[in-house]
């Protein structure tokens, strides 16, 4: 008898249903992991709204990021074993990577999944997206490890490792900005301001570690912003996905040797104009992720952070 159970299923453009799928036969380097507790990231969500482009998989399972038990796994998987505590992510670690998951609903319609696949109560994972926990790890704060705490952590500590001393600008104070401003404070870096247009957030910066907040939508924001330390923009992060933002911090942070650093998630297509004079005078412009190293040494540090 095939194990079934209900999963999440993306089959257009804004529309999610729930359906039974069956558990297939694990082929090489496949897990298969009872989910806990899963979280929504904006990948996801873009993906949900048709902004990341043409979805060439539908239907398909959706979620990048959970914490689950191992209950099954290949032979060939020797990352984890049974009633291990994990960590599923996006992220590519050590282990196979089997890539994606074939489903079959109780009418024998197919339904694709990526190599990781968390809105359901089951999942077949590929070995390099799952990372072992403790048992005693906090179960609930543990699906942050999949997503917006090592793409934060690693911005400050890996690609930004030179970053000693601010002001570091934050811009945007979501998950992920959230997560860089602590990152930021845990690395002692100061000050850290926190930008946003939402004020709740703002509020919520200065617990993570903010020692200002700016409102992007204030009246006075550019004045008060180049009062704030003698116009000074070292480094700015950019969180929001918003190519308006984008180019804030392109034309405001210091020629020779400032550095742009982007891990907001952008709709596709989406452009922006680039004066070249900005590369010309020394601005660096670089992305969250700098290397392809297995990611499991720098799993557990962000998770002994």
């Amino acid at each position: 008898v095939k194990m079934k159970f209900s999963a999440a299923i993306l089959v257009s453009k804004k529309k999610i249903i729930i359906d039974n799928l069956e558990v297939p036969k694990l082929r090489y380097g496949q897990v298969l992991v009872k989910i806990l507790y899963s979280s929504i990231c904006q990948t996801q969500i873009g993906e949900i709204f048709g902004t990341r482009g043409k979805d060439y998989y539908l239907p398909h399972c959706l979620g990048h990021e959970a914490v689950g038990i191992v209950v099954d796994k290949h032979k060939s998987v020797l990352k984890v074993n049974l009633d291990n505590k994990v960590c599923l992510s996006w992220i590519k670690g050590s282990g196979i990577d089997s890539g994606g998951t074939i489903y079959k609903n109780e009418k024998g319609k197919t339904i694709n999944a990526g190599p990781v696949n968390t809105f359901s109560e089951y999942a077949v994972v590929s070995e390099n997206r799952v990372y072992k926990l403790k048992s005693k790890d906090n179960t609930i704060n543990s699906v942050l490890l999949g997503c917006a705490v090592p793409t934060a952590f690693n911005a400050i500590f890996y690609s930004l490792e030179k970053v000693k001393k601010g002001p570091l600008y934050v811009f945007g104070c979501g998950g992920v900005g959230l997560a860089t401003i602590l990152a930021a404070k845990i690395k002692k870096v100061t000050p850290i301001i926190g930008i946003d247009i939402n004020e709740h957030k703002l509020k919520i910066a200065k617990t993570f570690g903010a020692n200002k907040v700016f409102n992007f939508k204030d009246k006075n924001f550019d004045r008060d912003l180049l009062n704030c330390f003698n116009s000074n923009f070292p480094t700015m992060i950019e969180c929001t996905g918003n190519t308006k933002a984008l180019n804030f911090c392109i034309e405001r942070t210091n020629p020779f040797g400032g550095k742009i650093l982007v891990i907001g998630n952008y709709s596709k297509p989406s452009k922006f104009t680039l004066d070249p004079w900005n590369i010309i005078n020394g601005k660096t412009l670089l992305g969250a992720w700098n290397d392809q190293n297995e990611f499991d040494d720098k799993f557990n540090f962000f998770k002994k952070k």
